[in-house]
């Protein structure tokens, strides 16, 4: 096969391949909607804040498999007129972290995706959720590892990359 056949069909390849992957600047996509890594910031600090810890302390990749997790669930959430005001609602008679997340502005985006995955979590039967997980179009920064739907502890898996752990390692 002559060279000049072989590098349009690589590069259409790469192209299409790097459609798969987000940008280093986006932690994931799902269903269309983007969540940038300026937005995980955002949201981990100010839930630090909330909760009275260092930054440090927040685990990016729980902050990212919750919103992971809210964004599949959001068409059922919508359909079903889950509201703003109802889970803010529900969070100040909650209490406690709760009612902490929701009244932090920067972090009150993840503190409602955090009461709407908990409060469905406990209501949805397996059937939905594979249904679900079904029609998801994810696709997530390998930094938080890899989307696995059949995941029985954690739908986000290690990625298996040595430069990420070795990353953490050296922290």
């Amino acid at each position: 096969m002559k060279l000049t056949r072989l590098i349009p069909a690589a590069v259409a390849a790469a192209a299409l391949l790097a459609g798969c992957s987000p940008t280093p600047s986006t932690a994931l996509v799902v269903n269309g909607t983007t969540v940038t890594e300026s937005q995980i910031d955002t949201y981990s600090r100010g839930c630090a804040q909330a909760l009275g810890i260092d930054q440090s302390q927040i685990v990016r990749k729980a902050l990212v498999q919750t919103i992971l997790i809210g964004e599949i669930m959001a068409p059922m959430l919508k359909e079903a007129g889950v509201t703003d005001e109802q889970v803010d609602a529900f969070a100040a008679k909650q209490g406690g972290q709760a009612a902490d997340l929701i009244k932090n502005e920067e972090c009150k985006p993840f503190g409602r995706t955090n009461l709407r995955v908990g409060i469905v979590s406990q209501t949805l039967d397996k059937a939905t959720w594979t249904k679900l997980l079904d029609k998801a179009s994810v696709s997530i920064n390998p930094k938080y590892g890899r989307f696995d739907p059949e995941g029985t502890q954690s739908i986000l898996t290690d990625s298996g990359s040595i430069s990420i752990a070795s990353e953490a390692t050296l922290k």
